[in-house]
């Protein structure tokens, strides 16, 4: 089993007489090969006593143990096992923490078995191997987990190399992995490093170098080819590889042997040379000769004394002789600065980031830091290293490892500042499946939502793809925003180019006057780092939609921190609470990931607006009172930074109070909460919109001079949806209106605004899922006519809701509770062509209306031979060329003639059938 030490070691070994340390000692040990007959526990028999002889020898006891390569026979499970058990058990005896115990592969601890696995593996998926395969190395690096377990020592598939930093002896060994190349194939049976790893260490060594610590290499296969001596070649190991040299030598020259003090590697030829003995050789570079340091042979070690003079080397001798270590001096290109045990000097801490020391200075790399902030913030505990690219065309990775439930995590993260390709997939998951090695992989971008077959494809592939803003456990709103950008900016009834700035009263503040651009305003409310909860109320058909979908679309150009969310109320549930609206509006515009959590944190945080249109959509054939709770209902989100907007029909609340009350309930804070009364068109807004609609200013100004010869039409063109209609309405028509002279009138005119009007009420009054139904047009019909004759008989201009909600009763027909009716009467005063002008008090939008609706009634009863209206009260000079247009002209005339000649006719009622005789 695992051998572990008896006491705990020193931080650094203790030196006696607390001298100051100036060296390090180093027990340089060749491969073992295990799995050509030796056992671990023979192995550390002769070590242990061949150190026990140098050190009577006057030799010091080691530092670090550095192994180099080759510690199995053919890199099995079971070959692994056996060194790891010598591994821990040598850094028992010798009494070294974890971390000064140092390995690198060799070509023999590849396994060919699972590289040709691994080949098979991808031809079956038709997926090209990867390089360097690193299911070769699958089980010597378990061997190389459970050595380091606990330790940030790096051996992975995105790294397979590995930097061991001991800060204590200001020393920093860079693990050189020469089988690369190495395959299950004979042709690929040599040493390589390999440009990216030389690239890696060169940049990473830096650092070091400039803080003067001791820099070793440590790699299996020497550098310079094997000089043969002594008494044999030795008797070969069987499998036909003997290491040679490095394939790429020159690439170590010129990008690492700059940065390193001196290079241990493994024994040269086949090792097998009983006589051999260790070598030395030298290898120019830029900065001056690297020592080259080689083993003698499989198993076998040798002590290093580095200090400022140079190396010595102790190495074991037979019973019975004596030697001395042998000396080899160096001219340091930059002397070490040896640790000082007394620790008087504070030894500089290099944490994690330091194995990467490249400018953020593009902006994959850019988001990748903003991803590991992510990380970090998500868990205090990870640990984060950056994956050098293999290939150009790689992105940016990181590979983060934490603690879960007694469980290590590991997770592969490739970051895209842009939008991820089809290209970037297929590498990302040919690297994954090179790895299988149990991490979790994803791929975070920062640009547009890439295509729904994307994600799909990289999650059958066990890849989740997500963006940034997903990483951070928000929603990511960018692609619905750009849809619904898109769709506010096309052509139709709300075109943008239709849409004309809308005066508007604050009716918390009515001392700032009236203002002339709405949704200007509405931006400026909003742009600031308050909570804001705006209400826009209106009459019908004063443009609200139009304010809210344009505001929608404004927002992301003036205010791109803020994704506005258009909610229409009137194709939602009721039922819902505020969340399950927001939710539901979500999954119909197609966003599949919909955390409730997240969505009441951006709005909490003010990143997201919410645009309820219509809120008299929502609650349509409800009381009036509870208008009042719903709208209670959606200003409970407004806390903190929230941002909300809703608009709906002054007509749906009785009085102001019923608006403003919930507004101070919620926080108090009255300059934080608005209320926006939308004014109809003045004069020049309407000239203004006929030139937008018409897009000539010619045929605009031809209607607009027409409208002036219809009497009180002008008027009603106020209200811009019903300037909409009469903008539609053939120009023939009005024209012949308007130089009628007085024998034709604009009561046709009248009766096509108005049904369309009516028709466009109905099909609103409909609703949505869950919605009561409507009323419908014959309806609206007979309401609006019964409330003109209750005015008209009268003589008054307006009627309270308790009356209304009364005559709604008698309209359509009685019931036992008569409180049910308020939902008529509530859909008869926001639905049809009346106006809240006071507290709990409706009237017609205009006079003409009402006058209209009479003298209509007037001609449908005459026709059916009924004059009671007519004799009931004079009609108005209006009213009745409204009558004469309706009416049949015989009908009227025949009417007239018995009138005036019928005897004992009260004077009221001739007064009454007189009045329109000239017309």
């Amino acid at each position: 089993g695992r051998r572990r030490p008896d006491a705990a070691p020193h931080y650094p070994p203790a030196v006696p007489g607390g001298a100051r340390q100036e060296a390090v000692n180093i027990l340089h040990l060749a491969g073992p090969e295990f799995g050509r007959g030796r056992e671990p526990e023979e192995l550390l028999r002769d070590v242990q006593s061949g150190l026990i002889e140098l050190r009577d020898g006057g030799a010091p006891s080691p530092d670090l143990v550095l192994v180099s390569g080759d510690v199995t026979a053919s890199g099995s499970p079971r070959n692994c096992a056996q060194a790891l058990d010598f591994l821990t058990g040598l850094r028992a005896q010798l009494r070294l923490a974890p971390h000064r115990v140092l390995v690198v592969p060799g070509n023999q601890d590849v396994s060919d078995a699972a590289c040709q696995a691994y080949f098979h593996s991808c031809e079956a998926d038709e997926i090209r191997p990867q390089p360097p395969y690193w299911q070769k190395w699958r089980h010597f690096s378990r061997l190389f987990e459970g050595l380091y377990q606990g330790l940030d020592t790096v051996f992975g598939s995105d790294q397979p190399w590995t930097l061991f930093p001991v800060p204590e002896l200001r020393t920093v060994v860079a693990g050189f992995n020469s089988s690369i190349a190495r395959t299950h194939r004979l042709e690929d049976r040599y040493g390589l490093v390999g440009r990216a790893q030389a690239a890696w260490f060169a940049e990473t060594l830096r650092q070091y170098e400039e803080e003067g610590w001791l820099r070793v290499g440590l790699i299996r296969h020497p550098l310079l080819p094997h000089a043969r001596g002594g008494g044999g070649s030795g008797t070969g190991s069987g499998t036909g590889e003997a290491p040679g040299p490095l394939r790429d030598t020159d690439v170590f020259q010129r990008l690492l042997a700059p940065r390193l003090h001196l290079l241990l590697h493994g024994p040269g030829g086949d090792g097998r040379d009983p006589d051999a003995t260790p070598t030395h050789a030298e290898l120019a570079s830029a900065t001056g000769a690297l020592p080259l340091l080689g083993a003698a042979g499989p198993g076998r070690f040798s002590l290093l004394r580095v200090d400022a003079q140079g190396v010595k080397r102790w190495t074991p001798h037979e019973e019975g002789s004596s030697a001395e270590p042998v000396v080899h001096p160096v001219d340091w290109h930059s002397a070490p600065r040896f640790p000082d045990d007394t620790g008087d000097e504070e030894i500089p801490a290099h944490g994690p980031a330091h194995s990467d020391n490249r400018t953020v200075n593009d902006p994959g790399a850019q988001l990748a830091e903003r991803v590991k902030d992510v990380l970090r913030a998500r868990r205090p505990d990870v640990r984060l290293r950056d994956v050098r690219p293999l290939a150009p065309e790689d992105l940016t990775q990181i590979v983060a490892a934490w603690d879960e439930d007694d469980v290590v995590r590991l997770l592969r993260l490739a970051v895209q500042p842009g939008t991820p390709t089809d290209d970037d997939l297929d590498r990302l998951l040919a690297l994954v499946h090179a790895d299988d090695s149990g991490t979790d992989a994803e791929l975070v971008y920062a640009g547009e939502r890439p295509e729904p077959g994307l994600r799909e494809r990289a999650a059958r592939r066990g890849v989740r793809v997500r963006s940034f803003l997903e990483l951070q456990g928000l929603i990511d709103l960018r692609g619905y925003v750009a849809t619904q950008t898109a769709e506010l900016s096309a052509d139709g009834p709300y075109a943008p180019e239709l849409y004309l700035p809308q005066r508007y009263r604050d009716e918390v503040h009515p001392g700032d006057g009236e203002g002339d651009d709405l949704v200007d305003e509405m931006l400026r409310l909003l742009e600031t780092d308050q909570g804001r909860v705006l209400l826009l109320l209106g009459s019908f058909g004063h443009g609200k939609t139009f304010a809210l979908r344009e505001l929608a679309r404004r927002i992301p150009e003036r205010l791109p921190h803020l994704a506005p969310l258009l909610i229409p109320l009137r194709s939602l549930d009721r039922s819902h609470s505020l969340e399950g609206l927001v939710a539901a509006h979500l999954a119909n515009r197609g966003v599949d990931v919909i955390d409730l959590r997240a969505l009441r944190y951006m709005l909490r945080q003010g990143r997201v607006v919410l645009l309820f249109d219509g809120f008299d959509e929502l609650v349509n054939r409800v009381s009036y009172e509870r208008a009042a709770e719903h709208l209670h209902t959606l200003l409970k989100a407004a806390v903190d930074h929230a941002k909300i907007v809703v608009s709906g029909r002054t007509q749906h609340f009785r009085s102001d109070e019923q608006v403003l009350t919930p507004l101070g309930e919620q926080v108090g804070l009255l300059p934080q909460r608005r209320l926006l009364s939308v004014e109809g068109f003045a004069p020049h807004q309407i000239r203004r919109y006929l030139i937008n609609y018409y897009g000539d200013e010619e045929a605009a100004t031809r209607r607009y001079e027409l409208l002036f010869g219809i009497r009180q039409l002008l008027d009603l063109c106020s209200n811009p949806r019903l300037l909409s209609f009469v903008a539609a309405l053939d120009e023939q028509q009005i024209r012949a209106v308007a130089r009628s002279g007085g024998t034709l009138s604009a009561a046709r005119l009248y009766e096509d605004v108005f049904s369309t009007w009516l028709r466009f009420e109905e099909r609103r009054g409909q609703g949505g899922p869950g919605a009561v139904p409507g009323l419908e047009l014959d309806q609206l019909w007979r309401s609006v006519t019964v409330l003109a004759l209750r005015l008209w008989e009268s003589g008054r201009g307006s009627l309270p809701l308790a009356e209304l909600t009364q005559i709604v009763a008698e309209t359509f027909g009685q019931r036992d509770d008569r409180a049910l009716f308020t939902h008529e009467a509530q859909a008869v005063g926001a639905g049809t062509l009346l106006v809240r002008v006071d507290d709990g008090v409706f009237r017609f939008i205009h006079e003409s209306v009402l006058e209209w609706l009479v003298a209509r009634e007037a001609a449908r009863r005459l026709g059916r031979g009924d004059d009671t209206l007519l004799t009931k009260r004079e009609l108005s000079p209006l009213a009745v060329e409204f009558f004469c247009d309706l009416a049949d002209s015989q009908q009227i005339t025949e009417w007239v003639r018995q009138t005036l000649e019928s005897p004992g006719q009260d004077p009221d009622e001739r007064a009454g059938g007189t009045t329109g005789t000239g017309r």
